[in-house]
């Protein structure tokens, strides 16, 4: 038998705290459909950080926040979180203590995401702990630079310093950082929105995730036969 999971950071957990051999945790990442057509673009006027995912603990929105707060002291910043859950009035009480009406959107549940996608500049993460999200995914086939914490799955999508930047640990002003400098590097900018959408072609399609459950069950129907 195998297990199929979707990042290596979750095959280490099978393999080290549930008993599983090596052999048995097969790692497929998560693909998406690309969108049909890309071209490369210059960055907007506010410069726009967006996250989107459900408003629960987990995804820690307080630290987009405090990241939003210390940015748009420093430039010209505006926020946005696509998305609804449990979590969403204890952020728009945040979003009034800390004078974020005009710089902070709660746009609650979208059904279409791509006019949101298209109109960030920079995708942002504030997890806890993440598998391979699907968001960032759709983000980076879109050619937007992410910001994201060195949590979970997330390395093994986002190269530090290539189609973005990883944080280590979750100092607000260590992801405010980041976003100031891509603001006012537009070549960088440039530079990692080619190449979001290169590795989301190279590595993510849905195409090649097919390919890897084929491979895992291909394996399996040749040691049975």
């Amino acid at each position: 038998n195998s297990v199929v999971v979707v990042s290596r950071d979750i095959q280490s957990h099978f393999i080290a705290d549930l008993g599983f051999s090596s052999s048995q945790v097969k790692v497929v990442h998560n693909g998406i459909h690309l969108p049909e057509s890309f071209t490369s673009r210059c960055p907007n006027s506010p410069f726009v950080v967006g996250s989107s995912g459900r408003l629960f603990p987990v995804k820690d929105y307080p630290l987009m926040l405090q990241i939003a707060s210390a940015a748009t002291h420093k430039g010209d910043f505006h926020f946005a979180l696509a998305g609804d859950g449990p979590e969403r009035s204890k952020l728009e009480d945040s979003i009034k203590f800390a004078g974020l009406q005009n710089r902070f959107q709660l746009l609650g549940h979208l059904d279409n995401m791509n006019p949101f996608y298209a109109g960030l500049d920079v995708y942002m993460n504030t997890s806890v702990h993440e598998g391979i999200p699907m968001t960032i995914l759709e983000a980076m086939a879109r050619g937007l630079p992410i910001i994201a914490p060195m949590v979970g799955g997330i390395p093994e999508v986002v190269d530090d310093g290539v189609q973005g930047f990883l944080i280590d640990g979750r100092d607000p002003a260590a992801f405010a950082e980041k976003c100031l400098l891509l603001y006012n590097d537009r070549e960088l900018w440039k530079c990692m929105s080619l190449a979001a959408r290169e590795k989301a072609e190279r590595c993510f399609s849905v195409e090649r995730m097919a390919q890897g459950y084929l491979d895992v069950y291909s394996k399996l129907c040749g040691a049975k036969s």
